[in-house]
C-alpha cells in the first residue's frame, strides 16, 4: 500500500472532482463535461501520476488534464504531422512525470494505454480525415497493420494491469472507440 492507494482505489470521484474544477474554470458546458467524463484518455492522464507514485502527483493530475483539455479546445494546434509518431504524440503529455515517478512500470503502462487510445482515435477518424485532407498515420496500409498489431499487444497487457484497466471502458477501447474526446 502506498500513499496514493486511496485515490487509486476511489478514482472515479477524484477524477470527477478534478475534471469539474477545470471545466468550471474553462466555462465548459454541462454537455461537454458529461462527454469528457467518459474519456479514457483523460482518466489515464489524471490517474498516471498516482499509479506511478510520482512526487507531486496531484499537481501533475491537474496539469496534465489541463493540457489535454487545451488540446480538445484547440485541435488545430495539435494536428498530427508526419514528423511526430503516433506513439510520441500520444505519450507527450506524460513526459513531465518521468523524473518524479517511483514506479516506472506503471507509468509505462499508462503511456501504452494512451497509445492504444490514440490508435483507436485515428482509426475512428480515418474517413473524416481523408475528406478534410488532414494527415492520419493510418492512411498508409503498413502503418495500419503495424499499429493494429501494437494495439492488440497493448490491449492484452492492459487487461492484465487491473489497477488501470478497471477504471477504463475496455469494451469501448476494443470496439470502435471514438477516441480521446468522446465526440
Amino acid at each position: 500500500m502506498n500513499k496514493y492507494s486511496e485515490i487509486v482505489e476511489n478514482f472515479g470521484p477524484f477524477f470527477v472532482k478534478v475534471l469539474s474544477e477545470l471545466a468550471k474554470e474553462r466555462n465548459l458546458s454541462s454537455d461537454r463535461f458529461e462527454k469528457l467524463k467518459k474519456s479514457d484518455a483523460l482518466k489515464v492522464v489524471v490517474l498516471a501520476p498516482f499509479l506511478a507514485q510520482a512526487e507531486y502527483a496531484e499537481m501533475f493530475a491537474y496539469a496534465n488534464l489541463s493540457i489535454l483539455l487545451t488540446a480538445a479546445n484547440f485541435p488545430q494546434i495539435f494536428n498530427p504531422t508526419k514528423d511526430i509518431s503516433l506513439e510520441t504524440r500520444a505519450t507527450m503529455v506524460l513526459q513531465n512525470i518521468k523524473p518524479f515517478a517511483k514506479d516506472k512500470k506503471a507509468l509505462k503502462i499508462c503511456e501504452k494505454a494512451l497509445i492504444a487510445i490514440s490508435y483507436k482515435d485515428h482509426l475512428h477518424d480515418i474517413d473524416k480525415d481523408k475528406k478534410e485532407s488532414k494527415f492520419n498515420p493510418l492512411f498508409e496500409e503498413k502503418n495500419k497493420i503495424k499499429y493494429e498489431k501494437l494495439f492488440n499487444s497493448i490491449f492484452a497487457e492492459l487487461e492484465k494491469y487491473k489497477t488501470l484497466s478497471k477504471h477504463l471502458d475496455m469494451s469501448n477501447l476494443k470496439g470502435n472507440n471514438p477516441g480521446f474526446w468522446m465526440s
